[in-house]
């Protein structure tokens, strides 16, 4: 893999998980730049990061696991719940 590439698959990622937009709009704007790429390509390209990652998620969760002390964003948001909309964090 060229280092041109992992930048693609990163800002693919951070716009689809960071900025939650979704594959179809991100192949549409790619297309916009004269690049015809399917969001089914760009969802295989996600799911195969996401294994490549997995290693560096097992140590990172070796690592917190092994503090004594572990530390969560506890924000309360609402969570949209039939009828009602419950507290969620």
């Amino acid at each position: 893999m060229s280092s041109s590439f992992e930048s693609v698959l990163a800002e693919i990622s951070a716009r689809k998980f960071g900025s939650h937009i979704p594959l179809y709009r991100i192949a549409e704007e790619i297309g916009l730049c004269g690049v015809r790429i399917s969001y089914k390509l760009l969802s295989k390209w996600v799911v195969l990061s996401g294994f490549a990652l997995k290693p560096l998620y097992e140590v990172m969760k070796e690592k917190i696991l092994a503090e004594k002390n572990i530390y969560i964003d506890e924000t309360p948001v609402d969570l949209q719940a039939s009828p009602t909309c419950k507290t969620a964090y």
